[in-house]
């Protein structure tokens, strides 16, 4: 999977350069113009999508997809040991997604002075899971949005690249602006896949999607270095 990972990389990056090159500057502009609106859109209703997706059966997915790795994990340690434990498989996960885990610790210390075993894998359940299913729901969001959002507006700036292409001063250089366009657009596209399997791969242990789980960016070449820098993580 990690090669895979470096393969679609080098696609994405790979495509979006010789498409560039051979349709030229002005329609690589108005890719790029679609881009960059499309990534504003991602911007203002990731979290409207990601709120409309939580409702749905995948949110389930997601939700019970945690609840059964703490199971598997409750069957061979107590839940007062397993909370506690800062080397073992609970809390090493929760950080990989972003999870306080000394905060949850704390929680957790409490709730074992109260409750039996059955009702704190419960509320350890609720706590971790509702973080996790937002992560998801966003990472699977920003897709959504990204991709629908640059295929209508390829759709609608098709008849305007008709009309500037004709223009005598843009045939010159169309064909090399266009590859240094396509170049930062590369970029972008990049960033985004690697930003939304960062999501997926960090939380596969928990959602149970086992495709994800074998990525591991140190094993990888060029997706580390994409997600070491992480441009877009605020948008989660």
């Amino acid at each position: 999977m990690n090669i895979l990972v470096d393969l679609i990389i080098l696609a994405i990056a790979g495509v979006t350069i010789f498409l560039a090159g051979k349709r030229g500057f002005i329609k690589t502009a108005v890719t790029a113009a679609s881009s960059l609106i499309a990534l504003v859109v991602v911007i203002c209703f990731t979290g409207v999508l990601a709120g409309i997706l939580g409702a749905t059966p995948l949110a389930d997915v997601v939700y019970n997809g945690t609840a059964s790795f703490v199971e598997e994990l409750a069957e061979n340690e107590s839940i007062a040991d397993l909370v506690q434990d800062e080397e073992g498989p609970l809390l090493s996960t929760l950080d990989k997604v972003g999870v306080d885990t000394e905060a949850f610790s704390d929680w957790a210390a409490e709730l074992v002075t109260e409750e039996d075993e059955a009702v704190m894998r419960e509320k350890i359940v609720e706590y971790v899971a509702e973080p996790v299913t937002s992560l998801v729901m966003k990472a699977l969001s920003v897709l959504i949005l990204y991709v629908g959002a640059v295929l209508l507006l390829k759709l609608a700036a098709g008849l305007l690249t008709g009309i500037v292409e004709k223009l005598p001063f843009v045939r010159q250089a169309n064909t090399l602006l266009g590859l240094v366009l396509g170049c930062v657009l590369a970029l972008v596209r990049v960033f985004i896949f690697c930003a939304v399997i960062g999501i997926l791969a960090s939380t596969a242990d928990l959602t149970g999607w086992e495709i994800f789980a074998s990525i591991d960016p140190a094993q990888t070449y060029l997706y580390r270095l994409f997600d070491a820098i992480q441009i877009l993580q605020f948008l989660f």
